[in-house]
């Protein structure tokens, strides 16, 4: 039995998906061992600039192939993206920002070059760690929301959505508390710097959360009979 036009479909879309989604939490899974590497090992830290500026641009190629596969190359068929495209693609340009924001993350400290305490780069490695907690679960709830039918789970958009902003409460708290040790050291350059950095990584993290309530809003505004409606 041949695929119908949806099962196709839903196989390609699922197919470039993952791989935005595997090339977004590779550039995030840097900050870690970027920050650690700073100011110990020059040579490492430039390896991982480079790869987040590669991942990043793997991101938008593969931004551009979403846009193309929704905008352009789809044929009717009974998936959310069909009915939804406007939407899909706002969720996947939130989400993008992410890579964006890592990757100036990488360049202003590369450019700057501030002196990082012990305390101040654990932090930092801390935030970038939520953010990537933040996009698999972000991950999750894409694979849910653009699954068939019959393999969807209950609330488990609504549930990621909540979890990615408990994430973003805890990435919060670390840049705030961060924030706050950098200024009461009294040099108040080198702490504008720590700010200005924290602030990258935090609007990486508001990026994840943009494009979790952007998936809530789908699943809350599609069309009951869609893929119902239609041969799977």
């Amino acid at each position: 039995m041949s695929e119908t036009p949806t099962t196709a479909f839903r196989t390609e879309f699922t197919d470039v998906s993952d791989r935005y989604f595997d090339a977004l939490a590779d550039c995030v899974e840097s900050v870690r061992p970027g920050v650690e590497y700073y100011g110990r090992d020059e040579a490492a830290f430039c390896g991982e600039l480079e790869r987040v500026r590669r991942l990043e641009s793997d991101c938008d190629d593969l931004l551009t192939t979403i846009r193309r596969t929704v905008g352009q190359s789809m044929g009717p068929n009974f998936t959310r993206v069909y009915f939804q495209p406007g939407g899909v693609l706002e969720l996947f340009a939130c989400a993008d920002e992410t890579a964006n924001h890592v990757e100036t993350f990488f360049g202003e400290l590369a450019a700057m070059e501030p002196t990082l305490s012990a305390a101040v780069t654990a932090d930092f490695a801390r935030m970038g760690d939520l953010v990537v907690e933040a996009v698999e679960a972000l991950s999750r709830a894409i694979g849910d929301l653009f699954a068939s039918p019959a393999h969807r789970k209950v609330d488990a958009v609504h549930d990621v959505r909540a979890t990615v902003a408990e994430m973003e409460s805890r990435c919060d708290t670390v840049g705030r508390k961060l924030v706050s040790e950098a200024f009461a050291t009294g040099d108040t350059a080198a702490a504008l710097v720590v700010r200005e950095l924290a602030l990258w990584l935090d609007r990486a993290m508001d990026a994840v959360e943009d494009a979790a309530e952007q998936a809530v809003y789908l699943d809350s505004t599609a069309v009951s009979t869609t893929e119902a409606a239609g041969p799977d």
